[in-house]
């Protein structure tokens, strides 16, 4: 159980460090191909009628762990 849990940040982050992925801040926020992204970057992108299924999933993080996974 992580100690912190509802404060935000979790205190404990265990000690199996193979396991973690550390990725850079900019990786993350609510606009398209971050990971979190929101409903409202679907609603509002360019072109959206025209544009591919999953065009704003990309880089998100089972990307980053199948690219991790072909590395080890």
């Amino acid at each position: 159980m992580l100690k912190g849990a509802g404060s935000g940040q979790p205190q404990d982050l265990g000690d199996e460090h193979s396991k973690w992925m550390l990725l850079e801040k900019v990786r993350f926020g609510p606009g398209c191909n971050k990971i979190g992204v929101g409903y409202e970057a679907f609603q509002y992108q360019s072109s959206f009628c025209s544009s591919s299924l999953s065009s704003c999933l990309h880089d998100q993080l089972w990307n980053f762990w199948e690219v991790i996974k072909e590395l080890m």
